[in-house]
């Protein structure tokens, strides 16, 4: 995902939203979720893929992403999504989390990729991530 995004983004800083094209990364659609606003406060879940709803036990899309965020891990995580607000820059994170559905906790790689609009304001982030068997260590499909 990091390399289409370099490739989109070209000469310019960052790339725009009209510049990604979802059929592009069809096989990563489970584990890939579009976010949309300009400030922390603002980003809500546009379209988020299967994995979501199931790690989380519920539907994501439409939620902000400050509500989405577990207490324990809202510094470290909201450092990432302030980073490709402000700087952007892409983010990436390995880290833990709970599986709702299940109770067992899941390993994660994520990167968030940031999109600019027509004014050159981040108001979009992509965000993918690969999960992994907290035990085994083995990558969860989705």
């Amino acid at each position: 995902m990091m390399d289409y995004w370099l490739s989109k983004r070209g000469e310019k800083p960052t790339p725009s939203r009209s510049d990604i094209d979802p059929i592009d990364f069809y096989r990563f659609w489970p584990t890939i979720y579009l976010v949309e606003g300009e400030t922390l406060e603002e980003l809500n879940v546009k379209v988020a893929g299967t994995a979501y709803r199931s790690l989380y036990g519920f539907e994501v899309t439409g939620r902000r992403i400050v509500d989405l965020i577990p207490g324990s891990l809202a510094p470290q995580v909201i450092d990432h999504y302030i980073v490709c607000l402000k700087e952007k820059i892409p983010a990436y994170i390995e880290t833990d989390m709970t599986w709702r559905e299940k109770n067992s906790p899941v390993l994660y790689h994520r990167l968030l990729l940031p999109l600019v609009n027509n004014t050159e304001n981040v108001a979009y982030i992509l965000g993918f991530s690969t999960f992994f068997s907290f035990a085994s260590g083995e990558k969860i499909v989705f």
